[in-house]
């Protein structure tokens, strides 16, 4: 077995067969990139064997909504971080998150969710910060109250989707 903490595998042509073969061997794994991938449900089941994951890219994959709910509940007393970018996720599989996680940024760029959607996962997840087009509707600040922050340069890049060296300018008027 391997003792790798962090694999990335983003653009590769590794398919659902390599990761069946390949992630049960890395049980110790807290990060993994698969972004840009041809996977599917088949293999993102591999993911099962990885004990200890807290950071996982999915975005750009064509996972299922059905497979995305059952890795999150599965995940959910590990994973910190999860991108859904750029995938079919939907409300309605927000809406099946587990009301007690560990998930801290959920990234849903250029996705079917909505505001409810993430209004759902805010308020299941106190914790939690989705960052999508959405987010600033829903945020605890409009786009008008970016200069009522004090330092808007020491705040997560995960709460919010904006330009961060254009938006740290607006608060030194």
């Amino acid at each position: 077995m391997l003792a790798l903490r962090a694999l990335e595998l983003r653009a590769t042509r590794i398919t659902d067969e390599g990761l069946l073969n390949c992630l049960p061997e890395m049980p110790q794994l807290h990060e993994l990139n698969l972004g840009y991938l041809d996977i599917t449900d088949k293999g993102l089941g591999a993911i099962g064997s990885l004990s200890w994951l807290e950071r996982l890219n999915l975005r750009h994959t064509a996972v299922s909504n059905d497979a995305i709910i059952r890795l999150v509940n599965e995940k959910a007393h590990t994973l910190i971080r999860l991108n859904l970018s750029n995938t079919v996720v939907i409300d309605a599989a927000l809406a099946e998150f587990p009301e007690q996680s560990r998930l801290q940024s959920l990234s849903l760029l250029d996705t079917g969710i909505t505001d409810e959607g993430v209004r759902h996962v805010a308020g299941a997840n106190e914790n939690c910060r989705a960052r999508t087009e959405a987010f600033a509707k829903t945020a605890n600040f409009a786009a008008t109250g970016l200069p009522r922050i004090p330092d808007l340069r020491h705040r997560p890049v995960s709460c919010c989707n904006c330009d961060l060296r254009r938006s740290a300018a607006a608060t030194h008027v």
